[in-house]
């Protein structure tokens, strides 16, 4: 799978580009200058359980991610998991 199949570029209205994972369905960037994806698609690993969720046809939240480092010391916030 080439670049451009695994992450399809979405051009937004206020001129920045997203580069999405197929994958995963996340967004891995978001950059004013769509060339400057390339680097951070190289450097993307899918969440192990994000691709689960998805393979067992679970709605995902894209507001919500279950990687650990959102949830690191200093983040009193909770993880909604109820809603993912």
């Amino acid at each position: 799978m080439t670049s451009q199949e695994k992450f399809p570029h979405r051009h937004n209205s206020n001129g920045t580009h997203d580069s999405i994972c197929r994958v995963c369905l996340a967004t891995v960037a978001t950059s004013f200058r769509e060339t400057d994806l390339a680097g951070f698609e190289l450097r993307h690993l899918c969440d192990p359980v994000r691709v689960y969720r998805i393979s067992q046809g679970w709605v995902t939240n894209p507001a919500i991610s279950s990687y650990p480092q959102m949830w690191s010391e200093g983040n009193t916030r909770k993880p909604l998991t109820h809603l993912v």
